[in-house]
């Protein structure tokens, strides 16, 4: 997810959306031609990468 937020930061935008039950941060990556904004007729489409307790997980 990082590789694709830094190669396409106009499209996407990655944001934590909690924590899993060992306390690790999940986060998620929106993809739209103007993310971060609600657009009305619109879904949302977000991916997460919840990882192994000894990921590389960015750091937000």
């Amino acid at each position: 997810m990082k590789v694709v937020n830094e190669e396409c930061p106009t499209i996407t935008r990655i944001y934590n959306i909690g924590k899993s039950f060992r306390g690790l941060k999940i986060y998620a990556m929106e993809i739209s031609d103007n993310p971060g904004e609600h657009e009305l007729g619109k879904n949302p489409t977000a991916f997460s990468r919840p990882g192994p307790k000894d990921a590389d997980i960015p750091k937000y």
